[in-house]
């Protein structure tokens, strides 16, 4: 399972939130990967001592085998992506889109779409596997 979690920005509680929860519902070991921002510090899971019961040994548990992003603002190569559309292109369709409006994080427009790429085959991957397996072909 596949775990893609937003934190808002430079709220460091929210990065180690979710693993909180995760190790709490058991949602941790190799069959959870979790895909988290990985722009905070190197310890990210030493500041759960502030504000919850759970260790940092609780958290890197629950987070172990992650995958940290970065920000990429704009691919600079226009290559043709996974989605058909090189970034120029998609560029041009999300100006259209906002009306060529400077929104609020919308340098991070591009990283929002890749995730949603990487969920979306993730969850493709998954359902080929369950299929091949002859397990149920449903996540819960």
């Amino acid at each position: 399972m596949i775990g893609l979690v937003p934190y808002p920005f430079n709220f460091s509680f929210y990065v180690v939130s979710y693993p909180i929860k995760a190790y709490k519902l058991g949602m941790h070991g190799p069959k959870y990967v979790w895909i988290l921002v990985g722009w905070y510090s190197e310890d990210w899971w030493m500041e759960a001592r502030n504000f919850t019961d759970c260790s940092p040994q609780n958290i890197l548990t629950a987070a172990e085998g992650y995958i940290a992003t970065g920000i990429v603002y704009i691919n600079p190569r226009n290559d043709v992506a996974l989605s058909g559309v090189t970034p120029m292109t998609f560029l041009a369709e999300y100006r259209e889109r906002t009306h060529n409006e400077t929104l609020f994080a919308s340098f991070m427009a591009g990283q929002g779409y890749d995730s949603v790429w990487a969920i979306a085959m993730a969850l493709n991957q998954t359902l080929a596997d369950l299929k091949r397996t002859s397990k149920p072909t449903f996540l819960q």
